[in-house]
């Protein structure tokens, strides 16, 4: 019997099913093959907790919604609300008058450009207690901000309220509170993309042993339009957060009580430091009353017999002025003696024997001395005539020449109020910032923050400082090019300085960002993230190293709004959310955003998630029909999320369901609050919002008895791309299925649109043709017939069996929920690529996808 053979290259192979498992490891953003285990972009997807399964995030609905002010209506904008500025453990006092610790979230109102000096305050930018007012007085209607206080107490809390939830008050009084003083960023620069017009206000705050700290003023009054201010100096002070009884709303008064400033002795001053809080820190006069020596001041000569500067060290061989601060009974005769000790010296040596001078409070009383030691000590000793019985000693003890760090210092006086950071460490607080010495930390004293040492608690560098993080028991000063660590105890003077890394380009707005994540530190340096993490190898927290965890993102941060752009066209196409844009069918799809402006950036961190928060302003300005050009935008947050456990890049997009900011805020261990802010009746009201497990964006609020639902105009649609699958790419391959199982958690029908290419060359997609004339008698195409395209989802995941409907689908009983769903494919090609999108906004579980193929063996 005759037998035939096939050649190789037309043999029929087995069919190849490939499991592509694109949930693991999270976006690798390239047009290149995507390494196993990534996806190109995943959008709108959350993880479970093995890091296997996909999920539709969580939605946003509102927990509490709190009045906040009427409307201004002298203003011709309505007012907004600001951002929340500070959260933490804070002391404050309830209506029966007791101290309580509570979680709180603050905010300060809106940022306030004051442009007159009629009330003394120096021309800039402030945080304005009252609501913005653009014509530029400082107060208008309404109150100075919002607070949020939660019950500690209840473990169960958030499935209730909030413990308090109330807006401050305008204050009345000359210890409330008036203007803030904040540090602000201008001109951002995001990822190179040129959409640099942002600017950031923050006040200058921390909290230290349970207290709100804050440079600010009394508080502001006006008059017509006459401004005035009790106090308008700034000042370091402590904020009161005083609850009021106000029937069923909740308020707070806040209370400004000004620091109590230290003035050191003298002995002090010259051992500790000089209180650089006071206006004039190095005065120290001579003053009439019993005999007594305060202590010694070392000066460079002035002219005459005239005292110079103050000299915190010297150079060996340098003339040093010594003066002594005395007391003395008038009419008395006096006599001084000087005596030196070199350090490892056991007795003094008199340089000048008891010799005659003249007191008062403008006498002078020195002695023009070089040392010949690098350290030494001086003594001087005060006695009325030649009675030993009265003789006053005082001392200069172990004074250092040649300190490079304090040859420079002059006795200018630093003004700390104009700090444009603070920090807390070991016990200290700390500002940086301050005009005239921006390279320069300054340390209170140990649980005093109304003495600040000077120059002994201070810690200088080569450039500006633009951020101190508290990270572990150390410190992290970030640089303009260079991140440094401050480790040790104790006083200032025993701290340890280390650069820890240097040669990047930080600016103000991303080190300000800058977060910590257990003993991991995120930062971005141009368009790079980096994460700082202890070398484990020498098991020091102080020994950090640097990586970089953007590459797997790096083509899209590098091409930011093509690629932005890109995202939100695809995810969202006009002619499903804007129905009525549609003037001309023929054109239909070219309805596209084509611009956006960035209007916010900020950072957060949420269950060890770094989340990079972007408010964009989407744009479609080029519309078909060119009689009705209109101008189309949409605000909405886009936020890249990195997980820091799991390595996982992804994204996920947010609409701002009313004209004003979502602010992302982690209150406690229990939930993610969200803050946004709607008018009704003319009248604000900030909305607290919360995650829930379903995938809808929606608030709900009352107006006039009927329940109000507002949703999102960019829902939480979800998109995951392959990019270009990890393949045997060397061989053509003929393509059979798709496969995917999902798990179907509430049994409802789900619809997925999906595309697929191979070569570039659509194999499927999710596009419906029509053939279609258009009938309008006044449209000036009237008559014309056109071919349009229109999306049509073509995966189904079908609903359990309604008995009331007669639908026959899969049965409830057994309750069967996982499914999978085969979608046939033709069409050939070596490198494969997939994009599914679902516009549901339903729960449901994506497990995997399978690529069923042949190979072609011909070459």
């Amino acid at each position: 019997m005759a037998t035939s053979t096939t050649s190789y290259k037309n043999k029929r192979s087995a069919r190849i099913a490939q499991l592509q498992v694109n949930a693991q490891l999270g976006c690798h953003y390239t047009n290149q093959e995507v390494p196993a285990g990534y996806a190109k972009l995943l959008v709108n997807y959350d993880y479970t907790d093995d890091g296997k399964i996909l999920k539709p995030r969580m939605g946003i609905t509102n927990d509490a919604v709190l009045e906040h002010s009427p409307v201004d209506l002298e203003s011709t904008e309505y007012i907004t609300l600001g951002d929340a500025h500070l959260d933490g453990l804070l002391y404050f006092k309830d209506l029966s008058n007791n101290d309580q610790l509570a979680e709180t979230v603050l905010s300060f109102g809106q940022v306030y450009a004051y442009g007159n000096n009629a009330a003394g305050i120096k021309q800039g930018f402030y945080f304005n207690p009252n609501i913005d007012n653009r014509q530029g007085s400082a107060l208008a209607r309404g109150e100075s901000g919002w607070s949020l206080l939660l019950d500690k107490r209840d473990s169960n809390r958030f499935a209730q309220k909030p413990y308090y939830v109330g807006h401050f008050k305008k204050g009345n009084t000359v210890d409330s509170i008036g203007f803030i003083r904040t540090k602000n960023f201008n001109n951002i620069n995001l990822f190179n993309t040129g959409l640099n017009n942002l600017q950031i206000n923050k006040p200058v705050a921390c909290t230290f042993n349970g207290g709100l700290y804050t440079i600010c003023t009394s508080h502001v009054s006006q008059d017509g339009d006459t401004i005035t201010c009790a106090d308008p100096k700034f000042k370091l002070s402590r904020l009161i957060i005083q609850e009021e009884n106000n029937g069923e709303t909740n308020e707070f008064n806040v209370k400004r009580e000004v620091v109590e400033l230290k003035k050191p002795l003298l002995s002090e001053a010259m051992t500790t430091g000089f209180n650089m809080l006071l206006d004039d820190p190095y005065k120290f006069n001579n003053s009439e009353g019993a005999t007594d020596v305060f202590g010694i001041i070392p000066y460079r000569p002035g002219a005459g017999d005239t005292l110079g500067d103050i000299l915190f060290t010297a150079n060996v061989g340098e003339q040093i002025r010594f003066n002594c601060v005395y007391s003395f009974i008038s009419g008395r005769a006096y006599k001084v003696k000087w005596s030196y000790k070199g350090e490892g010296e056991e007795n003094w040596t008199v340089i000048k024997d008891w010799t005659s001078v003249t007191v008062g409070t403008n006498s002078l009383i020195y002695i023009d001395y070089v040392p010949t030691h690098n350290t030494f000590s001086l003594q001087v000793e005060l006695r009325e005539g030649d009675d030993n019985a009265t003789v006053r000693i005082g001392s200069l003890p172990g004074y250092k020449l040649n300190q490079d760090h304090l040859k420079n210092l002059g006795t200018d006086k630093l003004d700390l109020t104009t700090a444009t950071g603070m920090f807390t460490f070991n016990n200290m607080l700390g500002l940086y910032g301050v005009e005239g010495a921006e390279t320069t930390l300054f340390f209170s004293d140990i649980e005093n923050p109304g003495y600040f040492p000077f120059p002994h608690n201070t810690e200088s560098y080569d450039e500006y400082i633009l951020k101190v993080i508290n990270y572990l028991d150390i410190l992290l000063v970030v640089t303009t090019t260079s991140i440094y660590t401050i480790s040790g105890s104790g006083l200032a003077s025993s701290f340890v300085s280390k650069k820890l890394i240097t040669n990047l380009n930080i600016t103000e707005s991303d080190a300000e960002l800058i977060k910590v994540i257990k003993d991991q530190v995120f930062f971005k340096a141009d368009n790079t993230f980096f994460v700082l993490k202890p070398n484990s190898y020498t098991g020091d927290a102080a020994d950090l190293r640097a990586y970089e965890v953007s590459k797997s993102i790096n083509t899209f941060l590098q091409n930011f709004k093509e690629n932005t752009l890109a995202l939100f066209n695809t995810l969202y196409p006009l002619k499903l959310t804007e129905p009525n844009l549609i003037n001309n069918k023929k054109e239909i799809n070219i309805w596209k955003y084509n611009d956006l402006s960035i209007k916010g950036y900020n950072q957060h961190v949420v269950d060890g998630k770094l989340q990079v928060v972007l408010r964009l302003e989407l744009v479609c300005n080029e519309t078909p029909n060119y009689l009705l050009q209109r101008r189309y935008t949409n605000d909405v947050d886009l936020v890249l999320i990195y997980d820091t456990l799991t390595k996982q890049w992804y994204f996920q997009t947010f609409n701002l369901l009313n004209t004003c900011a979502i602010r992302h805020r982690r209150i406690d261990n229990q939930v993610l609050l969200l803050f946004d802010n709607f008018i009704k009746d003319n009248k604000k009201y900030l909305l607290i919002a919360k995650h829930t497990t379903d995938p809808r964006d929606y608030y709900e609020y009352d107006v006039e008895g009927q329940t109000v639902k507002r949703e999102a105009k960019l829902p939480n649609w979800q998109l995951l791309d392959t990019g270009v699958l990890e393949l045997n790419n060397v061989l053509y391959k003929r393509l059979r299925e798709l496969q995917f199982t999902i798990n179907n958690t509430t049994q409802q029908q789900l619809k997925f649109f999906v595309t697929m290419n191979a070569d570039g060359k659509n194999v499927l997609e999710d596009t419906k043709y029509v053939v279609e004339q258009d009938t309008a008698v006044d449209s000036l195409d009237y008559g014309h017939i056109y071919v349009n395209a229109y999306e049509e989802a073509n995966l189904e995941f079908i609903s359990s069996t309604v008995f009331d409907d007669w639908t026959l689908d899969f049965s409830k009983f057994p309750d069967i929920t996982l499914l999978r769903t085969h979608l046939l494919l033709t069409g050939k090609g070596r490198f494969i690529s997939c994009e599914v999108i679902n516009r549901d906004e339903k729960p449901y579980e994506l497990s995997n996808t399978i690529l069923v193929y042949r190979v072609m063996h011909s070459r």
